[in-house]
């Protein structure tokens, strides 16, 4: 999960860089005061050690820990020897890197690469079951902690509810992620509707998209989906975003949306190779569904939610203390593209693999609108 840190602890333990070539002896020293007629290497074959040292007026040497050598105790010294060596010397130097075989020489290349970069990655990835949630509510909050820790709070969490069951995502029920810190977030979940379907029985499917040079975390089993994260707002006039890339077919667009911290009911309808258009829904107080219709108003830019049942805004008229007319103002999407031919989603946190069209929309021809463009 922190493949840049284990790296690191790696090269911590074995180093960064390998001798070739290792020369072994013993090494003695002294200061010497004039150095100009002493040869950098001397042959002992001209002459006997002793010789060499009273040329240079020395009558004695010192270890490496300070003991004091005699003159005549270094030849046999030097003869006995046997196992008690110092290493003198390392030569031709090569990188620890150029050592390892090719599969792994790309493995590093792929971390470094992916952390050198400020680019949105899957940070992590994970399945929660909801099973201590009541069923009697319709609003509800779920913690969800997470291992390892991030080093910064700055990410983003897209998901969706899903059934194991079914291996479906449901569409019953609402969901936004807040209270971002290191150890975790919250899910805030809304039930939309009166449903057979049992909150305790459903699961949410999670990712964390962040910058890994940041957060010190990659998902080992999603690092190679390419992303492309997108934070926007949709304009009152116009449902619909310019995408950042080029899109195409099977490539999967997960959003989240929310007003005012309250999840809102968004979901794709068309797409082109640079534009993704949606529907948005919304709900009464008592849960009856309710269409965005959009008006055009001179001095607010905001959405008029408004039930289309005339019977329903009838009785809602009579009944001063329920208003279902909301104005909506502006409202945040987080919106993920990820760019990839993989079928399967790879959760982090268990060894599973789901659909992966169960964290998003897929792209597909049906829903492909080649005239589709933002500024219709």
């Amino acid at each position: 999960m922190k493949p840049f840190k284990a790296l690191h602890d790696v090269f911590d333990e074995y180093g960064h860089v390998f001798p070739q070539k290792i020369i072994l002896g013993r090494s003695f020293i002294r200061n010497i005061t004039k150095t100009y007629d002493i040869p950098n290497r001397i042959d002992l074959k001209s002459g006997t050690l002793e010789s060499h040292l009273d040329k240079l007026n020395l009558s004695y040497l010192l270890t490496r820990s300070g003991n004091i050598i005699e003159k005549h105790e270094l030849l046999d010294l030097v003869q006995n020897l046997n196992d008690d060596l110092e290493i003198i010397e390392l030569d031709n130097i090569i990188s620890l890197y150029e050592i390892l075989d090719k599969e792994q020489q790309e493995k590093i290349d792929n971390i470094i690469a992916k952390y050198k970069q400020d680019n949105h990655r899957i940070i992590m990835s994970g399945i929660t079951d909801l099973k201590d949630l009541d069923n009697n509510n319709t609003d509800h909050y779920k913690r969800i902690n997470i291992q390892p820790s991030l080093e910064d709070e700055n990410y983003e969490v897209i998901g969706s509810i899903i059934s194991k069951q079914k291996n479906s995502k449901l569409k019953e029920f609402l969901l936004k992620f807040g209270l971002y810190d290191f150890n975790g977030f919250s899910a805030m979940i809304k039930t939309l509707k009166k449903t057979h379907i049992k909150i305790e029985e459903c699961y949410i499917l999670w990712m964390i998209i962040g910058i890994p040079s940041k957060l010190s975390v990659l998902s080992p089993r999603n690092q190679d989906l390419q992303v492309k994260y997108e934070s926007v707002t949709l304009q009152p006039n116009q449902i619909k975003m310019k995408t950042p890339i080029s899109l195409s077919q099977k490539y999967i667009i997960s959003v989240n949306a929310h007003h005012s911290y309250e999840p809102i009911n968004i979901r794709l309808v068309e797409w082109s190779e640079s534009c993704i258009s949606f529907q948005i829904n919304g709900t009464t107080r008592n849960n009856s569904n309710i269409d965005l219709n959009i008006e055009n108003i001179d001095d607010s830019n905001s959405f008029i939610m408004s039930d289309n049942d005339s019977d329903t805004q009838q009785e809602t008229e009579n009944n001063s203390s329920t208003n279902i007319e909301t104005v909506v103002n502006n409202i945040e999407c987080n919106i993920c593209i990820l760019r990839s031919d993989y079928k399967t989603f790879r959760i982090d946190n268990g060894d599973e693999e789901y659909p992966i069209d169960l964290i998003g929309y897929k792209l597909s021809e049906e829903n492909f609108n080649e005239n589709l463009t933002f500024s219709d």
